[in-house]
């Protein structure tokens, strides 16, 4: 009877016990996939040609630091310390760096030799009242020799993503994160994430004590670990089956994978707001967008900011909303210094620091139209998920590329101040460079701003070519008289007379204009191109038969 008894007491506990089991393999096999993928995750990346810069380039010293962190050199603040592989150190007026590996340089005579340099190099800058901000010297600081040209690695441009066209995403590894970055988000959002199984009892039992008073803000008790899994694994419902499902697959992960790994799985994949067009996800992008800053150079204060995004992105972009996302950012920093991260006399003087958002408008320096451009290249070539784990070598040239959007951003403001359009419209422009060697794309362009529209206008707007087909109706003519010897010889000093004429094609007649009906009468070619006088560009066309056009 005892033993009968026994058994039927045990039975539930069996039953619980295999069901369990049942319920940890399932989630096993959920968490060993997802995991795989994730660790086999690698995008395709997009890489400029290697950075160069050259004494009376057209760069100011943020511009050129703004590469630099697009290489992920890593700002060093201190005077005292000697400049390390990859690092760089700000002046007032001068830059000084110390490249990873040997690089290329050029000394100030022409026919000097391209030689190696691994030493550390300084680069001043020079306001000139044509020109404006230039590269007035570059100079070897151990001999002090002055240099042409120094040659650094190719930048990583962008990551590419199948079938992910609107997403922002820059990929950093655990020891990559600066300690400050770790501290800000373990303070705000899971101070025992080091000690706890993947979910955390007392914060949950916490979380639910606070909710229970009277016109208590709702709180949360999930941790970093329920955060990525709710992400990565789970839908976004809020049901209680889903909480009993995110913590049992927590608790699966922390068997499957160690702390440090968890947590940057966490930092990369985090959703962090939208800008424009683009989902920002991951803290890698979230510096760069927000700050034009490498990971590792984030300040405290911004490490703070980023971290306090994490509760709610969009409300607290401190490109919208400064004055919440500085509230929201003392939060985090109160509560490093309730967890020891900050003294007394830092969190003093890091509250007192305003917010310096440096992206209000795009640097250029992530090229999204030319990177669009590349996307629809790859999936020509290998089809729409065909592309993946690539290295591409680009042809772009980050400093010219800055240089074409402030270009253009420029031009199209002045121009808008001077039509003063009733409408209120903006104007829009686009820009493109190319090597005249090889065709290669330098700086591309493709409007005013991507975030407001990713319609590509250099590539994919079909306008008409107006006087920029000129130069081709010369060149044609040119090359045409060294084809055809029967021609008359047609050069760049051949006259023709800017006069009103009646042309006819396909038996119509077609009668041009100048601008402003203004005519020069007998005018060199060169004088008709540099005037772009519209009648004597067609008597030259007429000169040598359309078709050759």
């Amino acid at each position: 009877m005892a033993v009968l008894l026994l058994t039927l007491l045990s039975l539930p506990l069996m039953a619980l016990f295999g069901f369990m089991l049942w319920v940890f393999v399932r989630s096993s096999a959920l968490v060993d996939a997802r995991l795989e993928e994730a660790r086999n995750r690698v995008p395709t990346r997009v890489y400029s040609r290697p950075v160069s810069i050259h004494t009376k380039d057209r760069l100011d010293l943020d511009g050129f630091a703004s590469i630099l962190n697009v290489l992920s050199y890593q700002e060093i603040a201190a005077r005292e310390k000697e400049l390390g592989p990859g690092e760089f150190r700000i002046a007032e007026k001068s830059l000084s760096l110390r490249p990873r590996s040997e690089v290329t340089i050029e000394g100030t005579q022409k026919d000097a030799p391209r030689t190696a340099l691994r030493e550390a190099v300084s680069v001043e800058f020079d306001h000139t009242k044509n020109a404006g901000d230039i590269v007035k010297s570059i100079k070897a600081l151990n001999t002090g020799a002055d240099l042409r040209a120094l040659t650094l690695e190719p930048a990583l441009i962008s990551y590419l993503f199948e079938g992910e066209e609107r997403e922002k995403r820059r990929f950093v590894k655990y020891d990559e994160i600066p300690r400050h970055l770790v501290e800000a988000i373990l303070a705000i959002e899971d101070r025992r994430f080091f000690q706890h199984p993947g979910f955390d009892p007392f914060r949950i039992m916490g979380a639910a004590l606070r909710n229970l008073k009277p016109g208590g803000l709702l709180q949360g008790g999930s941790t970093l670990t329920q955060q990525f899994v709710k992400n990565f694994f789970l839908t976004p419902d809020r049901t209680p089956k889903r909480k009993i499902q995110e913590a049992i697959l927590s608790f699966v992960l922390e068997r499957r994978a160690s702390k440090k790994e968890i947590f940057e799985l966490y930092v990369n994949e985090i959703y962090l707001g939208q800008v424009g067009s683009f989902n920002i996800n991951g803290f890698g992008e979230a510096a760069r967008v927000f700050f034009r800053k490498d990971i590792s150079n984030l300040s405290v204060a911004e490490s703070a900011l980023l971290a306090g995004m994490i509760q709610s992105p969009n409300p607290y972009n401190p490109m919208r909303h400064p004055e919440r996302a500085m509230a929201r950012r003392n939060v985090v920093l109160r509560a490093m210094a309730g967890e020891g991260f900050l003294s007394s006399d830092d969190l003093a003087r890091l509250l007192a620091e305003p917010i310096e958002v440096r992206s209000r408008s795009n640097p250029g320096l992530d090229a999204p139209y030319f990177i669009d451009l590349v996307r629809r290249d790859l999936k020509t070539r290998f089809g729409e998920s065909g592309f993946h784990n690539l290295q591409v070598q680009s042809t772009l040239d980050l400093r010219l590329q800055r240089v074409a959007q402030e270009a253009l951003e420029t031009g199209l403001a002045d121009l808008d101040l001077k039509l003063k359009r009733k409408d209120g419209v903006k104007l829009q422009g686009a820009l493109i460079s190319l090597d005249v060697k090889t065709g290669g794309i330098l700086a591309l362009v493709g409007g005013r701003s991507y975030t407001q529209s990713q319609f590509n206008r250099a590539v994919q707007a079909q306008r008409q070519p107006g006087s920029t087909f000129k130069p081709f109706v010369y060149l044609a003519a040119f090359e045409a008289t060294l084809d055809d010897p029967a021609l008359p010889p047609i050069t760049p000093a051949t006259v023709v007379d800017d006069a009103p004429y009646v042309f006819f094609y396909e038996n119509k007649e077609y009668i041009p204009q100048n601008f402003e009906d203004q005519y020069l009468g007998p005018v060199t070619l060169r004088r008709a191109l540099s005037k772009s006088l519209n009648v004597a560009t067609m008597k030259v066309a007429e000169m040598i038969g359309y078709e050759r056009i």
